[in-house]
């Protein structure tokens, strides 16, 4: 019935923190599955150097996503009568119960000594833990045992939500969130850079690759690319050859810049973010009818997990897409939508907005993609008769209005951000109503390709239907 403690695997780390991440989400697989007690967290940079405080964050973000998704599976897995696990299980058995037997006879004291934990020798004497320990203040406190002692941590636990008791509540010094710690940061102070384990100390890693053979020149030269970056104290932690003239790098070092963050003005829509009934609600208000929204990722980009999070009824992570509100017409093109098509499509079906996702961006194909989608707008002249909006992981708010789009949505965007953009966006520009979009002329866009006009830089020209 003694409660079991189990532990990372930290003597394979190698340095790989990629490679590492995965051997921790395995490890917190095993964990689950065993329904174990006490869980160490396993760090993508142990064994390397004290772990950064986002080597934490995402460790614990790690077994948050394992333990709420893998909870139940221990009840569904039979392990073959047997065979290797269970030899190896009952391996393990015998030979923890000889170590403890050897134990019972020696003393906890001596086998600590002769490292029969975890290898590692602790001599009585020859330790230096008494200079680590304190006496504890008279407002000290620490919420683990409390939670602990009521199962809070134990292999129960739903680490998706995080849970304080109530006693442990009422025990929390004063200023303090539920028991949260005060991490050592300065936010009145503007200037900021990289936080490793220690405020402005700049620690941060990296990685890259080279297109050279790994050896020991390579090495160097990593260390000397690293320090070009503005890295002070480069340190190669990880070099893996990649095979046919290619080595992997991982390095650590101190980032001597600093950035006032004061100074910076960053470019983003301007709009309120409501929640689905209200934009439906407005909508019905504004328009009077259903906002028709249609939705692609055009030319030769295939993924299509961005616009089908934004569309699709289920959305994503929670967040229901533009299908399942009432007011709005979502149409979903899907992938490698031809830009001719999808504006021919936008005029058959008199879009109010047209919804671009781009996620393949190599050699910036993606910038080519959406300057011709705005090139034929403008030749149709409908580039002033719907909303352009474009999303995707490289897509800032700033790039798409110099692309001469109305806004550019990144990562963590979700179908009520743009729903309330789209309607904003809407009122802005007219207050009441405006008429469907006119059939193509002959040779427009639905009846054959059309002929872009020729495109101003785009410093001289823009793409809002307004004049430059």
């Amino acid at each position: 019935q003694a409660t079991l403690k189990y532990m990372p695997p930290t003597k394979h780390m190698t340095g790989n923190i990629f490679k590492g991440q995965v051997q921790d989400a395995l490890f917190n697989v095993a964990s689950s599955v065993t329904q174990q007690n006490i869980h160490l967290l396993g760090m993508m940079t142990e064994a390397i150097h004290t772990p950064f405080i986002q080597d934490r964050f995402l460790a614990i973000q790690n077994a948050r996503y394992v333990f709420s998704t893998m909870k139940d599976l221990h009840s569904e897995i039979e392990f073959k009568r047997g065979g290797q696990i269970e030899q190896r299980a009952q391996c393990v058995l015998a030979q923890t119960e000889q170590m403890l037997a050897e134990i019972e006879k020696m003393g906890l004291t001596v086998a600590i000594g002769q490292g029969l934990f975890a290898e590692i020798s602790r001599t009585p004497t020859g330790g230096k833990g008494l200079d680590g320990v304190l006496q504890k203040a008279d407002d000290y406190y620490n919420p683990f045992p409390e939670l602990m002692l009521h199962g809070l941590l134990g292999s129960d636990t739903n680490l998706a939500k995080p849970q304080v008791h109530a006693a442990a509540h009422s025990a929390a010094p004063a200023g303090g969130a539920e028991g949260t710690a005060n991490l050592d940061s300065d936010p009145k102070n503007p200037w900021v850079k990289p936080y490793g384990d220690t405020l402005n100390d700049g620690r941060v890693q990296v990685s890259f690759t080279l297109p050279v053979a790994l050896d020991e020149t390579a090495k160097e030269g990593a260390k000397r690319l690293a320090a070009l970056m503005g890295l002070e104290e480069p340190a190669v932690v990880h070099a893996e050859d990649m095979g046919q003239g290619f080595s992997f790098f991982v390095l650590y070092g101190q980032c001597k810049h600093q950035i006032d963050l004061s100074t910076l003005q960053v470019a983003k829509p301007d709009y309120q973010v409501l929640d689905k009934d209200a934009i439906d609600q407005l909508i019905a208000e504004k328009l009077g009818r259903r906002m028709v929204v249609l939705g692609a990722t055009i030319e030769t980009d295939a993924h299509t997990v961005g616009i089908d999070a934004i569309m699709n009824m289920k959305g994503f992570n929670g967040h229901k897409g533009l299908e399942s509100y009432h007011q709005i017409r979502a149409i979903n093109l899907g992938a490698q939508v031809d830009s001719e098509d999808l504006v021919a499509r936008a005029i058959e079906e008199s879009a109010d907005v047209i919804l671009v996702s781009q996620v393949v961006t190599q050699k910036n194909i993606h910038l080519d993609n959406l300057t011709k989608l705005c090139d034929l707008l403008e030749a149709e002249g409908l580039r002033d008769r719907v909303i352009l909006i474009v999303g995707g992981p490289r897509i800032s708010h700033e790039l798409a209005k110099e692309l001469g789009y109305d806004a550019g949505f990144g990562s963590k965007t979700y179908a009520e951000d743009v729903a309330s953009f789209a309607i904003h966006e809407w009122m802005a520009r007219r207050t009441t109503p405006v008429a469907p979009l006119a059939p193509p002329p002959q040779g427009g866009a639905a009846s054959g390709p059309a002929k872009p006009v020729p495109r101003q830089p785009l410093d001289q020209a823009n793409c809002s239907g307004e004049p430059s």
